[in-house]
């Protein structure tokens, strides 16, 4: 199964028409999280569910190792008694896909009766996290955030035409801009044989352009993709992988990988801070009277209602043009990595991370410093502080660098080349830390980038992929054997590699040491 993309060709009219679709759709979904919230608040103000809840959670996770059928059977028990209890005030699946049937009526020709099951089935993705996650509540969704409309087959609301090459949404009939001389669209879309194509489903995609939405239709299709132009080679190869931040380190029997991700990220980033700064000086310009003397924003009870100029909202195209872009060129980068990578290995033994957890701010209150630190006053005379302890953690460069979804593209293009993978279990493991050769785990500050094992200068993180690649089967630790074995050939390669791209000025203090 894979997605085919086309570009649109919408007349003006059609586009208003859109919007007005995307508009009502986007409303269907804030009235469905509206009601949401309703019954999880019915929930929280249940005391029969609440005693439930606490009475699973203790059986469940307190006695999960030594747990007696009797503890197992009140188990089920009161699983049941909660299913009974959503079932009862509408907080299903089934109850949630008939709810806005009313409401739908208001909007028949906008909105079909498949797209609108689509969009309950994407609120209850959210609503199954709070109930059985670890999300807390679900969040309503701005016009400008909604991106996409899908359906759940191809022979309801948005069709796609094989023999006109349209695409039929509710009486709108839009042509598809396709280049027939490209040969991968001409595959599969089986323009030279005329056999059906097994389209799963259909859904509209929205992109922001300075000029305004472009729209595409992405289709998914049951099969195989077509082959590219050029065929691949992969290797055969075991690889160890040790992510970043804003790099990746690998490791393999034929290779080493030490790449910066997404490198070129600076110039998208300068621009929208540009366009950032230049749309906060129109807005102050336009509406004086709704800052404070020091330049804060006056709280909405005092506040006049917005004025937005033209400039600011050509401005605004050109800031959602630009993070468009961004993300278009950090895909394009990370498939670009992960296909040099895959040339070398296709089975991966990867060091798992919890990128959402160290992207989110401290919940520690701040702290201060244990060093001294000297600053000097406007008089000239100084004076020692301890300073604050930052709170910030990393959620600027994972929104940068993106180092999760290069994860998730070389895992998928790994195993469609028949590879494996394997995640180590990262608490147990400690690859930073381990040493083997004393079998000891020392702890060193991530400022330092290298260390010294066996007498060899090695560095951190292609030391941790060496280490990872000889996991044992359970990913708790590494083969210490194996290590003694291949460690004098990974000194060599390593010390080679590293040389290779100091001569060709390839540098990273922070991250590589040099």
């Amino acid at each position: 199964m894979y997605v085919l993309k086309l570009l649109l060709d919408p007349s003006p009219a059609q586009m208003v028409v859109f919007e007005k679709r995307f508009l009502a759709v986007n409303k269907l979904h804030n009235e469905l999280v509206s009601h949401c919230i309703k019954m999880l608040n019915r929930l929280d103000n249940s005391g029969d569910y609440q005693k439930w809840k606490a009475e699973a959670h203790e059986i469940a996770v307190i006695a999960k190792k030594k747990r007696s059928k009797k503890q197992s059977a009140h188990l089920e028990e009161l699983y049941a008694q909660m299913n009974a209890f959503r079932e009862k005030i509408g907080l299903t699946l089934c109850a949630l896909e008939k709810w806005p049937q009313k409401w739908r009526l208001r909007y028949t020709d906008l909105v079909s009766s498949q797209i609108m099951q689509a969009e309950v089935r994407h609120v209850w993705d959210g609503v199954k996290d709070v109930l059985f996650g670890k999300g807390k509540t679900i969040h309503y969704r701005k016009f400008t955030d909604m991106h996409s409309v899908s359906t759940k087959s191809n022979t309801n609301g948005i069709i796609f035409d094989q023999n006109t090459l349209t695409v039929k949404w509710m009486g709108s009939v839009i042509p598809c801009k396709i280049d027939e001389k490209n040969k991968y669209i001409s595959d599969a879309l089986h323009l030279k044989s005329g056999t059906e194509i097994p389209i799963s489903y259909c859904q509209i995609v929205r992109q922001a352009f300075p000029d305004g939405w472009h729209y595409y239709v992405h289709i998914t299709i049951r099969e195989k993709a077509p082959a590219p132009k050029k065929e691949r080679k992969f290797g055969k190869s075991r690889m160890g992988v040790d992510p970043g931040v804003s790099t990746v380190a690998g490791e393999s029997e034929t290779g080493i990988v030490l790449e910066e991700l997404a490198p070129d990220y600076m110039r998208f980033e300068r621009e929208i801070s540009h366009l950032q700064r230049k749309m906060d000086r129109s807005l102050r310009a336009e509406n004086p009277d709704n800052y404070n003397p020091d330049g804060t924003v006056k709280p909405k009870s005092e506040r006049k209602p917005w004025v937005y100029s033209k400039e600011y909202i050509r401005t605004l195209w050109k800031l959602r043009d630009a993070y468009r872009r961004k993300t278009a060129y950090v895909i394009q980068s990370h498939s670009e990595l992960a296909n040099r990578i895959l040339e070398d290995s296709i089975h991966f033994i990867v060091e798992k991370n919890n990128f959402s957890a160290m992207a989110r701010r401290s919940k520690k209150p701040a702290e201060r410093q244990e060093k001294e630190s000297v600053i000097t006053k406007k008089d000239g005379s100084t004076r020692a502080i301890h300073k604050y302890k930052k709170t910030r953690r990393l959620g600027r460069s994972f929104n940068a660098r993106s180092p999760a979804r290069f994860l998730t593209i070389l895992k998928n293009k790994a195993l469609a080349a028949g590879g494996s993978w394997q995640e180590i279990k990262t608490q147990e493991f400690a690859a930073s830390q381990y040493n083997h050769v004393t079998k000891a785990k020392e702890k060193i500050p991530l400022s330092q980038r290298s260390k010294i094992i066996d007498g060899h200068n090695v560095q951190r993180d292609l030391y941790s992929a060496f280490l990872i690649r000889h996991s044992v089967k359970d990913g708790t630790h590494p083969n210490r054997s194996k290590c003694k074995r291949d460690f004098p050939d990974f000194c060599r390669r390593q010390d080679k590699h590293t040389a290779d791209m100091k001569a060709a000025g390839i540098s990273m203090k922070q991250c590589f040491g040099f």
